[in-house]
């Protein structure tokens, strides 16, 4: 069983914070939201913030928060790491007022990618969420910001960490080969009726993040913002299609720290009660072609 609730919030460190904000507000539509010990925040909904981005060369991700309901929940996730061997520590009050959350455990995957669980996040119902472009909303809520994509090294200890650890439950594998020498073995991950929050796989790229996604609440939201993206002559990397595994309508376009983000709609939801683990052999029922000039992935043969 899940302590997890959802994907909350994801921090990057990036090399160019203004070109991220930038992106963030006029290309994804997400809010402003201040800055704290020069890490920027950015909201998408009611709560305070659910992107932070630190100033530095890495240009991949930093650290991932996940919720879980209160105290009780969190102690029993402490307990289950220190049972799997996994050092976890408090959260210190700085760090929990740059969050905006309550309380929190940091610990690492095996990955070493900094993972926090936390209780108890700001939200500002008296300040309502606007997007500084002309979209309807963000699909969040219960279902958390989004989901990302990982690239492990060591991708079978990382989904066992994540479904026996966090007790998050398979949704389905896809394995394909996009180009000549690239295999892609994807397993995908959830905690709520999000399909996935998170998916796990080794592909041969230098980065944690392979991307992230997020979701628009109509479909037009997704057409314009392909339209702008082509218009604006922007890096899109896949273009518009439709997922075989959850079914999402979506294009990814590449971030100015180089990594993907996957913009979406529709996505199915999973009830747990007669969900059967499945298998895709094609990542999309239609579309996703590489984008204009998008060269074949760089493949690292070692």
């Amino acid at each position: 069983m899940s302590l997890i609730k959802n994907l909350a919030y994801l921090g990057f460190e990036v090399s160019s914070q203004l070109d991220w904000e930038d992106y963030l507000l006029n290309r994804l539509g997400l809010m402003p939201a201040g800055s704290a010990g020069g890490i920027k925040k950015y909201r998408m909904d009611e709560r305070a913030a659910r992107l932070f981005l630190q100033e530095g060369p890495q240009n991949d991700l930093c650290f991932m928060g996940w919720e879980v309901a209160d105290n009780k929940a969190l102690d029993q996730l402490k307990a289950r790491l220190t049972e799997s061997g996994t050092e976890s520590r408090e959260a210190d009050d700085e760090l929990l007022e740059q969050r905006g959350v309550n309380r929190a455990i940091l610990f690492a995957n095996p990955d070493g990618v900094l993972q926090e669980v936390f209780c108890g996040q700001v939200v500002k119902f008296e300040e309502p969420f606007h997007s500084p472009r002309a979209i309807s909303k963000f699909v969040t809520g219960d279902q958390g910001l989004g989901h990302i994509v990982l690239n492990s090294q060591n991708p079978q200890a990382t989904i066992e960490f994540y479904q026996n650890v966090l007790g998050f439950r398979l949704s389905d594998f896809i394995r394909f080969s996009p180009f000549e020498g690239f295999n892609v073995d994807l397993a995908f991950l959830r905690c709520n009726p999000r399909h996935h929050s998170i998916a796990v796989a080794k592909m041969p790229m230098p980065k944690k993040v392979q991307h992230f996604m997020l979701q628009y609440d109509e479909l037009d939201d997704v057409g314009l913002s392909y339209d702008e993206a082509v218009r604006d002559k922007l890096p899109i990397t896949l273009t518009l299609g439709r997922h075989t595994n959850d079914h999402m309508v979506s294009f990814y376009m590449a971030t100015p720290s180089g990594f993907e983000v996957e913009v979406g709609w529709g996505a199915i939801e999973v009830d747990d009660s007669d969900w059967a683990v499945q298998v895709h052999h094609q990542m999309s029922i239609w579309g996703h072609a590489p984008g204009p000039g998008t060269p074949p992935p760089k493949v690292d043969h070692k």
